[in-house]
């Protein structure tokens, strides 16, 4: 008797919905055009100048897109940002 291939578990050749996310909405960079404190906590802090990535937000919105700076994540207003891709 043949011992079987290791197989994860969880891996198959269908993407997840993360991954086709992901794919639909890629991540662009974003220079931050001046500093802005958060209204409340599903947005981001910036600093003037920093690059961070962002993605459209899902529904979009045409006042906020969706960033990631280091582990935060959160709305950005568009019209704090320069975008560089």
């Amino acid at each position: 008797m043949r011992p079987q291939p290791y197989v994860p578990v969880g891996l198959d050749d269908k993407p997840d919905a993360a991954e086709t996310v992901i794919h639909q909405n890629p991540q662009k960079r974003a220079r931050v055009l001046c500093s802005y404190d958060a209204a409340d906590a599903t947005e981001l802090n910036l600093t003037g100048n920093e690059v961070i990535f962002v993605t459209e937000c899902n529904p979009p919105n045409a006042d906020y897109m969706f960033g990631k700076q280091g582990l935060l994540k959160g709305l950005v207003p568009r019209a704090f940002l320069e975008l560089l891709d």
